[in-house]
């Protein structure tokens, strides 16, 4: 066994054997979450929940995940807004990182309120961190300019020599961009 299938049992079994070393509600919310998710899903939350955990027994002793509050993960997302680096120098992180994270412990959450573990997801009243991204314009073609691109690939642009080129590339180019055109 070679490549993907030997990686993803091998990780699947460094899951396996971080169980027993879990808290019972946790371990419950693996075996749900990895029969709805990728494995690679489920080894990063799990990564998420762990470093949760280390958070919650060094900075609030005493404290179990189930007793969270939003402040407790207000003070943990504050925690995580900067890495350490190589060279011993801290680096914000992402708020892709960090929206992330909050999506992994939300679903951990939501999981533990549904199960009766808990009475209320201390999450519920927190914003998701965003990404840059998610501030991103988005800017889209007007229908005139769609018609004038197709009416382009039909036709050919340029000179004689480059539109007769173009020629029997049409079809192929025209599926691409009304590909492109319908699913964004």
């Amino acid at each position: 066994m070679k490549g993907r299938l030997e990686n993803q049992l091998k990780s699947e079994q460094i899951l396996e054997n971080k169980m027993p070393h879990l808290p019972e509600y946790i371990q419950a919310f693996y075996y749900r979450l990895v029969s709805e998710v990728e494995y690679k899903t489920a080894e990063t939350y799990i990564r998420y929940i762990e470093h949760l955990l280390k958070f919650v027994n060094t900075y609030l002793p005493g404290k179990t995940l189930l007793e969270l509050t939003t402040a407790d993960m207000d003070r943990y997302f504050n925690s995580i807004r900067y890495k350490a680096t190589k060279s011993s120098t801290k680096e914000r992180t992402s708020g892709a990182y960090r929206g992330t994270v909050y999506s992994a412990l939300n679903k951990l959450f939501t999981f533990l309120n549904k199960e009766g573990y808990m009475k209320q997801n201390p999450l519920q009243n927190l914003v998701r961190p965003s990404s840059a991204r998610d501030n991103t314009k988005q800017i889209s073609l007007t229908p005139d300019e769609i018609d004038i691109l197709i009416e382009q690939v039909k036709n050919g642009v340029g000179s004689d020599q480059a539109i007769a080129r173009q020629k029997k590339w049409k079809d192929r180019d025209l599926c691409i961009v009304l590909l492109f055109l319908y699913t964004g």
